[in-house]
């Protein structure tokens, strides 16, 4: 009986269900947002040129100018003025051998054309033009600055001897578009003698906070002379004249101890001459006596003009 009563009581429930399912209103479902209309994303704005300034603000001793330079093949004169634009020039540290540039000159040079022999002819570019190798450097200084200037020195081996191809291919420097003279022996003409340590006096007023220093050399793609070498023969200090010139002075002293021992074998060799001389004159027989003491009197002189060439001293013998 209890069976019947709880079986009749479970059909009426499951009869009930799908009425009352269709009796209560539907369950609002939410809303879905509405997708925004996707734009075609803009590229980046493209990366501008670093800024390569070399900071001599604190400029008290001498500092030595070895990174941001700006490099550039041009003959274009106006690359030694300070509103010239080398944004696009590659940067290089002064190391002793740097990368190439790119040569923009060649690389834009116009297409080769036919000519009417039927053979194509490419047309020259700045015809005529000298081309030159440009090292620039954006330089801050702090305000009311004392003197600045620049020395260029060498190594003290570079200068050991003197040849007759040591000489040329000095730098041209300029200051602010300025073209600077060096000081020193022959300073007015200073690529007729061999390369020695030199210094520029910039004359910045102190006004001028901004200085851009560049330095020109003649291009030579390959060979020891190359720009791509340019720093290795060459250390550059900016600071007061007055502590350049003591730097100078210790390079001298540095120089002339290095050919110390060489000026003393030459006086060592003039006294030999003078000896065998000697002993021709006293016993006249043995002419080699003679030829020997005339080769090393010949030989004695050499240490000397070295000395004197080394210093771009060679006309005041």
């Amino acid at each position: 009986m209890r069976f019947r009563v709880l079986a009749t009581v479970w059909f009426a429930v499951c009869g009930a269900m799908p009425l009352l399912a269709q009796a209560l209103p539907p369950t609002p479902s939410a809303p879905v947002p509405a997708q925004p209309h996707s734009r075609a994303k803009t590229a980046p704005p493209a990366p501008s040129p670093p800024q390569a300034i070399f900071d001599a603000t604190s400029l008290g001793s001498p500092l030595q100018l070895q990174s941001n330079w700006r490099v550039g093949i041009t003959s274009d004169p106006s690359a030694s003025s300070p509103s010239f634009d080398d944004s696009n020039w590659a940067i290089r540290n002064a190391q002793a051998f740097i990368s190439d540039v790119p040569d923009e000159e060649n690389e834009g040079s116009a297409p080769a054309v036919q000519n009417g022999s039927g053979s194509t002819a490419k047309p020259a570019t700045n015809a005529g033009s000298q081309r030159y190798a440009w090292f620039r450097l954006h330089i801050k200084l702090a305000p009311n600055h004392g003197p600045i200037a620049l020395l260029i020195e060498l190594p003290v081996s570079a200068n050991a001897s003197f040849s007759l191809d040591s000489t040329g291919n000095n730098p041209d420097v300029y200051a602010n578009g300025r073209h600077i003279q060096p000081e020193g022996p022959h300073g007015d003409a200073p690529q007729r003698y061999q390369l020695i340590s030199r210094i520029y006096d910039l004359n910045v007023p102190a006004s001028e906070t901004s200085l851009t220093l560049v330095v020109r050399v003649l291009y030579l793609s390959t060979g020891y002379g190359a720009y791509t070498t340019f720093f290795a023969n060459r250390t550059f200090y900016l600071g007061n004249p007055g502590d350049l010139a003591r730097e100078l002075n210790l390079w001298s002293n540095r120089s002339l101890f290095e050919r110390l021992p060489r000026l003393i074998y030459c006086v060592l060799l003039a006294l030999l001459a003078i000896f065998l001389f000697a002993l021709y004159l006293t016993q006249r027989d043995p002419t080699e006596y003679l030829w020997l003491a005339l080769h090393e009197l010949a030989q004695a002189p050499l240490g000397f003009i070295e000395l004197a060439g080394s210093s771009a001293r060679i006309d005041t013998l």
